[in-house]
């Protein structure tokens, strides 16, 4: 297939979805792959020779975020970037094209497609409007209203999008559930595409050793957490919930994995230090580098909030520390939790409680055989279902039926 896509992330990216399944696997498995992204090392459109294909790169001009005045200034030039851009592939003849969650190139974008007559398909990773009106909500009128207001109409975009889209591919079963049954998205052109993982080989005990005697990790007492420290996650809870775990594994710490530097990581630095809580927060890292310190731990948790935005999304780093070979303690309100724990046997789904989570938690750190036998069969279910391979196979099965409802119609809706 001749494929254009449009990712939100500007070239390059740590992102593991862009690096493995765009720029990697779909050229492996012989498809030629066109890029539009923004860069920050631009001025202008620029045209490449694409680094992972013989399709092209083009690269326009990045701007990150600013004040509200801003941002729709900005979102205006991006139209004119993109639009630029695409008049570069005009005599290119496309089988998909396909964007990832940017709502200001979907909108040119389909319109493009449209006028190529070539099947458009739209990614959903993230319920970012949904968030972002929570958000605006929690500031209050005065603070929050233009986050509202951009809230609501990103909302109202996605959905119009999603609409128009030949296919629409949204991160969770529930995402599509909510979808199709609420938002009234064509069922026969909604498939779920969750997170996956790449496979690492397992580091050797002795590198691990190693780096946990770095990280000064003790063993058989090292909780890890991977992901972001943002408020609306709650990560406090995670303080508490270890507190209680000392409480009768005194040597137990807390090892975090996260991209931010910001002052979010220093907040919940200075709210362990006022818990008497041990954390070794590590990052940014790559994600090529994430299993590595992931098996320097013996438990992983995922205490994710039982709001309506996170029950629609896929529990990615649940999987991770899965095929890390830990044992996961999640969130039962996230119904993706308790049904992946349920089929694999790789992980617990706790209640969103502070002294359910420890219970767990410790039930797990008394007993390595357990962790052991749940850290295998979850390793195996991850390495049957959801690495990157089988996921990148099932988008191509996809892409390649979008031009038609009756050739999506025989498809599973499911990689599962």
């Amino acid at each position: 297939m001749n494929l254009l896509i449009l990712p939100e992330y500007p070239f390059p990216t740590n992102h593991v979805v862009v690096e493995t399944v765009y720029e990697k696997l779909l050229p492996e498995h012989g498809h030629t792959i066109h890029m539009v992204r923004p860069s920050s090392d631009v001025s202008d459109v620029v045209v490449r020779l694409a680094p992972w294909t013989n399709g092209q790169l083009i690269l326009f001009p990045h701007e990150p975020l600013g004040s509200a005045r801003f941002n729709i200034l900005r979102a205006r030039r991006k139209r004119q970037w993109v639009k630029k851009s695409l008049e570069h592939l005009l005599p290119v003849t496309f089988d998909a094209v396909l964007v990832r969650n940017d709502l200001v190139s979907a909108q040119i974008a389909v319109a493009f497609a449209r006028a190529k007559n070539t099947p458009f398909a739209f990614q959903v990773s993230s319920p970012d409007a949904e968030f972002r009106i929570r958000q605006g909500r929690q500031r209050g009128l005065a603070k929050g209203i233009y986050t509202l207001a951009r809230g609501y109409s990103d909302l109202w975009r996605r959905r119009w999008l999603c609409r128009r889209a030949d296919v629409v591919l949204p991160i969770s079963d529930a995402m599509r559930h909510y979808m199709v049954h609420v938002e009234k998205i064509d069922s026969l052109r909604a498939f779920s595409f969750p997170m996956g993982i790449t496979p690492w080989p397992l580091v050797p005990l002795a590198e691990i050793k190693a780096l946990r005697d770095t990280l000064q990790l003790p063993a058989e007492g090292t909780i890890v957490y991977s992901g972001v420290l943002d408020a609306i996650r709650q990560p406090d809870r995670m303080l508490d919930i270890v507190a209680c775990v000392r409480q009768r594994v005194p040597e137990a710490v807390l090892l975090i994995l996260t991209p931010q530097t910001d002052e979010r990581r220093t907040r919940f630095e200075a709210r362990a230090a006022q818990l008497n809580v041990p954390v070794k927060i590590v990052g940014p890292l790559h994600h090529t580098q994430v299993g590595r310190y992931l098996q320097c731990a013996d438990v992983a948790i995922s205490p994710i909030p039982p709001i309506f935005e996170y029950c629609i999304s896929s529990p990615t780093k649940s999987l991770e520390g899965m095929f890390a070979g830990l044992p996961v303690v999640g969130s039962s309100e996230i119904q993706e939790h308790a049904d992946i724990f349920r089929e694999s046997g790789g992980g617990l789904a706790i209640p969103f409680e502070t002294n359910a989570f420890a219970d767990a938690i410790v039930s797990l750190l008394s007993c390595s055989d357990r962790r052991r036998q749940m850290g295998e069969a979850g390793r195996r279910w991850v390495l049957s279902r959801r690495t990157y391979g089988k996921l990148t196979g099932y988008l191509e099965t996809i892409l390649q039926g979008a031009s038609s409802v009756q050739s999506l119609a025989v498809l599973a809706h499911s990689p599962d």
